[in-house]
């Protein structure tokens, strides 16, 4: 038996104990360094449990057996079953201080337009225009859960990205069409740095968060987050290799209050970049808890606000002369920082442009092929050097006033 086993392989043969010491005698007499004898009383693995891969028909019994228990639990002791459809199942108690966990349901396909998200349907604007305003809606104050934490979110921008692009501020998506609801944390990548938003998918429809809290669901540690970019992420979801998804995604039962505007984005010279597709949980915008808007900035610092006014002019393609004049004469009581000197020359010489025009209610728009161009070049310059930096910092104010604001109060259960 020992003289033809193969050298190469190790083995371990288990024999009677009374026999052990002669084994063990024979394969050292042999050479047999490969071959460990080992009595049937005191085989033990050489390797841990969780290094040996677990046969198929031991899984479908564990499956059977959780199954049955399941069940059985469930009949046995309805009054503790906790279920994944309920929020409230899920979620601890404190978290009721920010939104009521019982008034929600898990989001479905069926809650929607059938045609109008149909994956065949061809969408024009106009149709485009009736599924953000049947959507969005749903969509204020929804919550998620993923890996072991939920996300709340107040603001949010809406894209489509249908095959015929009637949204030319949709990113272009590998995926255009999502069959069931799925939320997601995806990484992005610009000029080297990376960051995480948080997206929802429905049909041809994205939802990009803009605000909101991240919270544990066995922590009372609330995390604000203004703007799209989501600051202080858990490490579980940052450092997954794999994209973080879930479809565990819940709305209100009953429609939240909400307020509509212009989007959240940074290329205002697209046709479809106006559309109030940007949605606000009202409770929270009231109490001043949402991103800045890019088109509409009051933050007193001059050169900001001026960046404000030449963007929103070009995107509306309509003049406020008393917007123009005021930012140009604080411009002309502040020194321009070298630091950014091409960007802020582009912002004072277009707001020159505009006021000096003879027609103050239209720009004098040079529909060339080279005019637009060169606008378009100047308009993305000063976002990037200006405006998003800007906008970036003043957010982090609004966050880091609500971490006191909304932080979840101790529980007195004898109150």
């Amino acid at each position: 038996m020992f003289l033809n086993v193969r050298k190469d392989k190790l083995l371990v043969y288990a024999v009677p104990e009374d026999s052990a010491a002669r084994f063990q005698i024979l394969t050292e007499y042999e050479g047999l360094s490969n071959i460990t004898i080992s009595s049937k009383a005191n085989l033990k693995l050489d390797v841990a449990d969780d290094a040996i891969v677990t046969p198929e028909h031991i899984n479908r019994h564990i499956q059977m057996i959780k199954r049955d228990m399941k069940r059985n639990f469930f009949y046995t002791d309805k009054e503790k079953v906790r279920l994944k459809t309920e929020l409230s199942h899920q979620l601890p108690l404190f978290c009721n201080q920010l939104f009521q966990t019982k008034n929600y349901t898990l989001l479905s396909m069926e809650r929607f337009d059938v045609k109008l998200m149909d994956k065949e349907t061809e969408l024009d604007l106009s149709q485009a225009k009736q599924l953000v305003k049947k959507v969005g809606p749903a969509f204020v104050e929804s919550v998620i859960i993923l890996q072991e934490h939920w996300f709340l979110v107040t603001s949010f921008s809406v894209f489509i990205h249908d095959p015929n692009r009637v949204d030319d501020c949709a990113d272009k998506s590998r995926f255009p069409y999502q069959n069931k609801p799925a939320a997601f944390v995806q990484r992005k990548t610009k000029y080297g740095t990376s960051s995480f938003e948080l997206v929802f998918r429905i049909g041809y429809v994205e939802v990009l968060a803009n605000s909101g809290f991240i919270g544990s669901t066995s922590s009372t540690k609330l995390i604000p987050f203004v703007g799209s970019a989501l600051q202080q992420l858990p490490g579980t979801i940052s450092t997954s290799i794999e994209t973080s998804m879930t479809e565990q995604i819940f709305i209100s039962k009953a429609q939240k209050s909400y307020e509509t505007g212009n989007r959240i984005i940074n290329q205002y010279y697209k046709g479809t970049s106006t559309l109030p597709w940007q949605f606000y949980g009202s409770r929270f915008s009231e109490n001043g808890f949402k991103p800045l808007n890019p088109l509409y900035l009051d933050t007193k610092r001059i050169w900001l606000d001026s960046a404000s006014v030449v963007i929103r002019t070009y995107a509306l393609q309509r003049v406020d002369i008393d917007d123009i004049k005021r930012a140009l004469c604080l411009i002309e009581q502040t020194n321009k920082p070298v630091k950014l000197k091409r960007s802020y020359q582009l912002i004072k010489q277009h707001l020159t442009t505009i006021k000096s025009h003879e027609q103050l209610q239209r720009i004098l728009f040079d529909e060339s092929k080279q005019g637009t161009i060169r606008i378009k070049k100047d308009l993305i310059c000063i976002y990037n050097e200006v405006l998003s930096s800007g906008i970036k910092s003043e957010n982090k104010k609004i966050a880091d006033m609500a971490v006191k604001k909304y932080e979840f109060k101790k529980i007195d259960l004898f109150d």
